[in-house]
């Protein structure tokens, strides 16, 4: 649809001259921006009506290394040769544990309260690497499910608190004596920290050993 015909006065020319492509946008149909046919409303498509220019978005390129010739893939999870790593690492704490407790009281001399007192402090001190061992093969016969490994492991977990309770009783006759033996201020106080430790290792060791011996055996017996 054309305008209609310019006025012939100047005034009036000079009056279409400003107004005419104003009329002519209002009444015809506006072409689409290219920038905005291409891209589609962007962030200030709405600021303005005749300005309507979007900025195009721009992505960060992603780079894609190629592995090296010659790598080798990372391992994968192996928790049998995992397990077998611990199984042979808690017996030989256990064998070398358990050969240092048997040799603390080898050659035998009940009855002398020294002998007596430093013994019971000598297994005590060397308890943690046997029970170590010990809770390792537990742990490995439970996790690979073998019941003989869990049976016998509870056996000796409870056996094993047995003989620490029956020390403690031999440990605690003793104590009066080293006590009455030893006169001097530096040496006492020294004798009185050793029977503290020894007194919270006769109490924590049984009771730890019983529970998990318990444990052990519940889980060996019920399923």
């Amino acid at each position: 649809m054309l305008p209609k015909r310019l006025d012939d006065s100047p005034a009036g020319s000079l009056n279409a001259l400003f107004t005419a492509p104003t009329s002519w946008a209002m009444g015809a149909p506006q072409r689409a921006s290219p920038v905005n046919a291409a891209t589609g409303p962007g962030p200030r498509a709405g600021a303005s009506r005749g300005n309507a220019m979007t900025i195009p978005e721009t992505t960060t390129p992603r780079v894609v290394t190629a592995p090296k010739k010659g790598a080798r893939p990372p391992l994968g999870p192996a928790p049998e040769l995992a397990w077998k790593i611990l199984g042979w690492l808690g017996f030989a704490f256990t064998l070398v544990g358990g050969a240092d407790l048997a040799l603390t009281w080898y050659p035998w001399r009940f009855g002398n309260p020294e002998w007596e007192f430093g013994t019971v402090s000598a297994m005590l001190d060397g308890l943690p690497v046997a029970t170590l061992g010990l809770v390792l093969l537990l742990a490995v016969g439970v996790a690979t499910g073998r019941r003989w490994l869990v049976q016998a492991m509870a056996v000796i977990l409870l056996a094993l608190a047995m003989v620490i309770v029956l020390a403690a009783v031999l440990y605690a006759t003793n104590v009066p004596i080293a006590l009455r033996a030893v006169q001097e201020p530096l040496v006492r106080t020294g004798l009185k920290k050793a029977i503290a430790k020894s007194a919270v290792q006769a109490t924590v060791y049984p009771l730890v050993l019983a529970w998990l011996g318990w444990l052990a055996w519940r889980r060996a017996t019920k399923y």
